[in-house]
C-alpha cells in the first residue's frame, strides 16, 4: 500500500505519508489506511479544500475506490475513501 501511495500522487508534486496501523504493522484486513498529505499550495483554508475536492474529483475515475467522501468541515479536513480490497497472495 505504501509504495502504490508514493506511486499515485508522484505527479501531483505533493508529498505523502503513511501514518497508524498501517505504518506500524499492526493493520487488520479492515482496517483504514491512514495517509498524510503534505505540500499542496495553499494561502487559506479555502484553497487548501478546493485542492482536497480537486483530488477528490480525480480519484472518482477510479472504480475500485466504492466510497470517496471529502470532509471539509473537519478541523483538518480529510478525504475519507473507501477501497474494494481484494487480498492476494505473491510468490
Amino acid at each position: 500500500m505504501i509504495l502504490f501511495v508514493k506511486l499515485f500522487f508522484v505527479d501531483w508534486n505533493i508529498k505523502t505519508k503513511i501514518y497508524g496501523s498501517c505504518a506500524t504493522g499492526l493493520a487488520l484486513t479492515s482496517s483504514d489506511v491512514d495517509i498524510a498529505v503534505s505540500g499542496i499550495e495553499a494561502y487559506d483554508r479555502g484553497q487548501l479544500c478546493d485542492s482536497l475536492l480537486n483530488i477528490s474529483n480525480y480519484l472518482k475515475q477510479f472504480k475500485w475506490i466504492t466510497s470517496n467522501k471529502p470532509i471539509i468541515t473537519a478541523s483538518v479536513p480529510i478525504l475519507k475513501l473507501v477501497i474494494y480490497f481484494i487480498e492476494t497472495k505473491m510468490n
